[in-house]
């Protein structure tokens, strides 16, 4: 008698035991799994993207004249002229198109087409003398020389000195829209005066360097100058007053150019 009652006591020791763990089973919530995070892919500068800057533009431009003549004169080409120099500075803005190709190594090779405003403008006397049998002034006239804007297709090759920083040499064609006018007083001997207005746009080549690093994953902030020289914006026979006076204008020029501003980069 005694053992079949520790038998069913064991038996009910084991029953209770048993339920107590199904029950603390169905309590039990297991642990979120752990997030795996992808780490984020390199940046590759290779792709299209969009610009903007704002910069500082100086530029000088020469005016000369060649093969000059002049009905009163006697003879005809018995006339010079000092020419004058133009100082254009100002402010300029400036929108960028442009690709690039990275390399598997740390160079980058790219093209860019850019458009800019800057609306200088410089004005100057210019002198007409007779100089034989003595020096005698035909006529001072006041000139104005202006620029409005311009466009660059460029080649630019740098190196990843990080890989979210680029330095880098830029070069091709640049074009510059221009306008050349003066007034002369005494209107080629009527008394009235005559204003004149030539085209001066002028194409040239542009050299610079730079610098532009990441900000962002599309983001970067640039730095540039570049050195441009244009040639002769040149007029052939022009009228230079009334009947008068005839002759060639010439007016290479050249620009200094800074600018800051970003990119955005479709990559």
């Amino acid at each position: 008698m005694s053992n079949l009652k520790l038998t069913a006591s064991l038996f009910a020791m084991a029953v209770v035991s048993f339920a107590g763990a199904a029950y603390a089973a169905d309590l039990y919530t297991p642990p979120p799994p752990a997030q795996v995070y992808a780490p984020e892919s390199a940046f590759s500068w290779t792709g299209v993207y969009l610009g903007g800057a704002l910069g500082w533009s100086s530029s000088q431009a020469d005016l000369s004249f060649s093969n000059l003549a002049c009905s009163v004169c006697s003879p005809t080409n018995n006339i010079a002229s000092n020419g004058a120099t133009y100082d254009l500075s100002g402010f300029l803005a400036q929108g960028t198109i442009g690709a690039d190709y990275q390399f598997n190594n740390r160079f980058v090779l790219g093209v860019l087409a850019d458009i800019q405003w800057n609306n200088a403008s410089n004005s100057q006397y210019v002198t007409f003398t007779s100089p034989l049998p003595s020096p005698s002034v035909l006529g001072v006239f006041p000139s104005t020389l202006t620029t409005t804007w311009g466009y660059d297709i460029l080649a630019r090759a740098g190196f990843l000195v990080t890989p979210k920083t680029l330095l880098y040499g830029l070069g091709g064609y640049s074009w510059r829209n221009g306008s050349f006018g003066y007034t002369d007083p005494n209107g080629g001997g009527t008394g009235i005066p005559v204003s004149y207005s030539y085209n001066a746009d002028a194409a040239g080549w542009t050299a610079g360097v730079g610098g532009e690093m990441l900000v962002s994953r599309h983001l970067s902030l640039k730095a540039e100058y570049r050195f441009t020289d244009f040639a002769s914006a040149a007029g052939v026979n022009r009228v230079l007053t009334g009947n008068v006076i005839t002759g060639n204008v010439s007016l290479p020029s050249t620009e200094h150019r800074f600018l800051v501003g970003l990119n955005w980069h479709f990559n």
